[in-house]
This record gives structure tokens, sequence and C-alpha cells, in this order.
């Protein structure tokens, strides 16, 4: 079976960029918009379980972020959709002690939601524009 995380398949699905065009995307908008700590767990493109909550969970952790920004809920993407549930499912999951041996029990304050596909009107607006 082929190896289909980010970058390492030609075939993305539902993408037009090549695979390390579009892992460079994030990388320099997080630089863009000053983001202090960015992370991709190189999940399988259109394929996301809810079962991978546990391992972003556990990254949710170890990171210590008082906010997450998750893809916006209402978008014509499925992937975008699942990993909206996917991100609050894994924050909420975060929370409780004992989640796993070398991470203290963190939940992030709060949940944001970024959207450049759906109709919904902004509580505010980042320039990340130079």
């Amino acid at each position: 079976m082929p190896d289909r995380r980010a970058g390492s398949d030609s075939r993305q699905h539902g993408h037009r960029l090549p695979p390390e065009e579009r892992l460079a995307e994030p990388e320099i908008a997080a630089r863009r918009v000053q983001i202090a700590w960015r992370d991709n767990q190189h999940m399988p493109d259109a394929r996301l379980e809810n079962a991978a909550r546990l391992i972003v969970a556990v990254r949710i952790s170890r990171a210590e972020t008082a906010v997450a920004i998750r893809p916006y809920w209402e978008t014509r993407h499925p992937g975008q959709v699942h990993c909206c549930e996917l991100g609050v499912e894994a924050c909420f999951v975060a929370g409780p002690p004992k989640l796993e041996e070398y991470s203290e029990a963190h939940r992030p304050e709060r949940i944001l939601y970024a959207s450049f596909l759906a109709e919904a009107k902004p509580s505010f607006v980042v320039d990340a524009g130079a």
C-alpha cells in the first residue's frame, strides 16, 4: 500500500498544488501571522478517522497552547469538516488527567474557527499580507 502522508505522494485528493508547495504554504502563513507553534501530524489526506483524536489530543496537551485554530465546520470540503470535528474532540479529550504517561492534562482555553470557503461573518480578521 502506498504511503499517503502529505508530501509523500503526488496524488493528493482535492488539491491542485504539488505536495511540496502544499506543505510549505501553512508554514509561510504561520510565520506571517506570527504563530508561535504549528504542527502537522501527516495524517492521510481525505481519510481522517475519529480514532486519530487521541494522537491530536496528546499533541495539544504537550503543546499547552491557550488557543486552538480549527477549520470552520460549514464548508464544501468534507476533509475540513472532519478536521474540525477531530480538532474539537481532541481539545476536549486533552483535558482529563492521565491522557498519556508523559504529558499533563491541558485543554486550550479557546477554539477559533478559520475559513476562506464558508459564507460566515468573521468576528475578527488578521491581515496576513505584507
